[in-house]
């Protein structure tokens, strides 16, 4: 065990709590809450969905939680609450965030709102949090390189970018426990 600061975890789509990485959550013994963005969750309206997120990860924030962990389409949700609200204390680790807009040559759809995520995100007009420790694959079709360079160039200060060559969408187990516990142990226990 690493320590016992709670950690809130937003799923991928159809993650679930349990499994994945939070499975790995769970083998290291650490003390966790979250959303999972299962086949429920997304039967959601896109303004429910968001409302969710917004009133979990606010209810955490509230008392006391300071360290959130959102993977891939999780991410973007995050990310859109980080358009009307700031968690200043909050300590963030995106993995493979879904950023919204697409590359030219990327055979996906893009999600609700991708437009206003790229504005808010080029117009500086993010909330604030503590830190962004962001982790994607080089290679990655849903880690826009656009929405990215305007990301790293705007925020700077505020979000660490870590690629991985080599991978897409799929980060290497190995590699995410590793940047975690380098996320975790910035942790105050």
């Amino acid at each position: 065990m690493i320590g016992m600061a709670k950690i809130f975890y937003i799923t991928g789509l159809h993650g679930e709590l349990l499994s994945g990485f939070g499975q790995y959550l769970r083998d290291q013994k650490l003390n966790f809450e979250g959303v999972q963005l299962d086949e429920e969750f997304h039967e959601r309206t896109w303004k429910d969905r968001k409302l969710l997120i917004r009133k979990r990860v606010s209810t955490f924030y509230e008392d006391g939680g300071r360290y959130l962990v959102a993977v891939s389409y999780g991410a973007y949700l995050f990310l859109h609450l980080l358009r009307t609200q700031s968690f200043p204390k909050l300590k963030v680790l995106l993995l493979s965030p879904l950023l919204g807009a697409r590359d030219a040559d990327s055979p996906l759809s893009e999600p609700p709102e991708a437009d206003e995520l790229a504005e808010a995100i080029a117009t500086m007009s993010l909330k604030q949090v503590a830190q962004i420790h962001l982790l994607y694959g080089i290679e990655d079709p849903i880690v826009s390189s656009t929405v990215r360079k305007s990301l790293q160039k705007s925020y700077a200060s505020m979000i660490n970018f870590q690629a991985v060559d080599g991978c897409g969408h799929e980060l290497p187990h190995d590699v995410v426990s590793e940047e975690f516990q380098k996320f975790y142990c910035q942790l105050d226990i």
